[in-house]
């Protein structure tokens, strides 16, 4: 939605998607969501094959629900005024997103179950 908007808005006689800022939100936005998707993809990987994911589970979890929010935070500032309008649908996502924070486990216990992990010796590699 923020990239069609983009291209759509126009301000001081050119389409948003043209300023440096605007893209930089795209750019950084794309690669978070792709992160998270491997995450989750390697995640899944190892259940699929019976291994242990315990520790894959929650940097998976941290990192995607985290960057839910960036994403989200960076949709709403491309959209402006109407970012937080309930005219589109993001202010009802962002507090969704708020929400997928503290839901089934908030990010400061997932630090500490993988901050535990690496304690104890966990051998990712």
């Amino acid at each position: 939605m923020a990239i069609e908007y983009s291209k759509q808005r126009v301000v001081f006689g050119e389409p948003l998607a043209n300023k440096e800022a605007i893209q930089w939100m795209l750019a950084d936005s794309d690669v978070e969501i792709r992160a998270a998707r491997w995450l989750v993809w390697e995640t899944a990987w190892k259940a699929d094959r019976g291994e242990d994911f315990r520790h894959e589970v929650s940097i998976a979890k941290l990192y995607s629900s985290e960057i839910l929010g960036n994403v989200l935070d960076r949709a709403i500032q491309i959209y402006g005024g109407y970012g937080v309008s309930r005219e589109f649908p993001l202010e009802r996502w962002y507090r969704e997103a708020r929400v997928r924070r503290i839901g089934e486990g908030p990010s400061e216990v997932m630090r500490y179950i993988i901050s535990r992990n690496l304690i104890k010796g966990y051998q990712r590699y």
